[in-house]
């Protein structure tokens, strides 16, 4: 089983460098401006590990990852936004391997293209200020290991850096993840990523 990160393009998004109308790039310019005070390694899960981690391994932000992109949706490392991945690639533990395939490959966190300013990072893999993972529609599992600092010590994986620092976060105003399962079979379209060529 294979799973082609195919971001859905909208109209005003064209070709591989992502062209966008001026209206959009205000949008994402605001939703980026960081305010006095804020730091992305306040956030739960923000361990930097040593070394990076390679295409199909767990992550939450794309500053884990060697290529700088961590999947929004499915919350793994690809070597670009055009990137696929299949259940060999993936790097985790034989023996919680099938439980997390079954929630990478059904879409770990949903909603991210809906509320992009919330759920994307910037093009260094950093999150926005505005970043709440807590309204991307993920699966409830991952968020548990988001909240505790665990889940990329899910990977397989030598990680210095990121076993011994679990920073939790306040869960208040949590709401709980869809249920749904999306299929991805047939080259689903997940939404665009704020990666830009």
């Amino acid at each position: 089983k294979r799973f082609k990160h195919t971001p859905a393009v909208p109209a005003r998004i064209k070709g591989q460098g992502y062209r966008m109308s001026f209206r959009a790039v205000r949008g994402l310019i605001a939703a980026s401006i960081i305010p006095v005070g804020w730091s992305a390694t306040a956030l739960p899960s923000s361990c930097t590990p040593q070394p990076l981690m390679p295409h199909g391994a767990l992550c939450v932000y794309g500053y884990q990852c060697e290529s700088k992109f961590c999947c929004p949706y499915l919350k793994v490392c690809l070597t670009d936004a055009s990137a696929s991945v299949s259940a060999a690639d993936m790097k985790v533990k034989e023996d919680i391997k099938s439980q997390i395939q079954s929630i990478v490959f059904g879409r770990t966190c949903e909603e991210s293209g809906s509320k992009s300013s919330q759920c994307m990072q910037d093009q260094n893999g950093q999150p926005l200020s505005s970043w709440d993972q807590e309204v991307c529609g993920c699966d409830e599992e991952y968020m548990k290991h988001y909240r505790a600092g665990t889940w990329v010590t899910l990977n397989d994986l030598p990680l210095v850096g990121c076993a011994e620092n679990k920073t939790s976060a306040s869960t208040s105003g949590a709401r709980p993840a869809s249920s749904k399962t999306l299929s991805l079979a047939g080259g689903a379209a997940i939404g665009m990523s704020l990666m830009f060529g």
